[in-house]
């Protein structure tokens, strides 16, 4: 909020997330199921807007990019399916990487 010189943001959303973020917890798998992962997505664009006035240029993305969303959606199928995956690495792992790779 500093670098973008909007100090006041996070007294207006109260509850931040971004894409780094969902990109984070998607590869370190943090996440349950995909309704977690989708609620973070939808928490982006209830920022976006709750933020930004709608006449702005950010604020027109972030429905633009709802939009293009609520499509990709649409061909994701209705019942979830567990697929294996690998397991959980150990916290300190995903520090080590975390510090190298970001």
């Amino acid at each position: 909020s500093v670098a973008l010189k909007i100090p006041h943001y996070y007294r207006i959303v109260r509850e931040p997330m971004d894409l780094t973020t969902i990109k984070h917890q998607l590869n370190f798998l943090w996440y349950q199921n995909a309704q977690e992962c989708l609620a973070d997505f939808r928490l982006i664009f209830e920022n976006c807007f709750k933020f930004n006035v709608s006449n702005e240029s950010v604020y027109k993305s972030g429905l633009r990019f709802q939009e293009f969303f609520n499509e990709k959606l649409k061909d994701m199928p209705e019942e979830e399916t567990e697929i294996p995956c690998p397991a959980i690495p150990p916290l300190d792992e995903c520090k080590f990487v975390y510090f190298l790779f970001y």
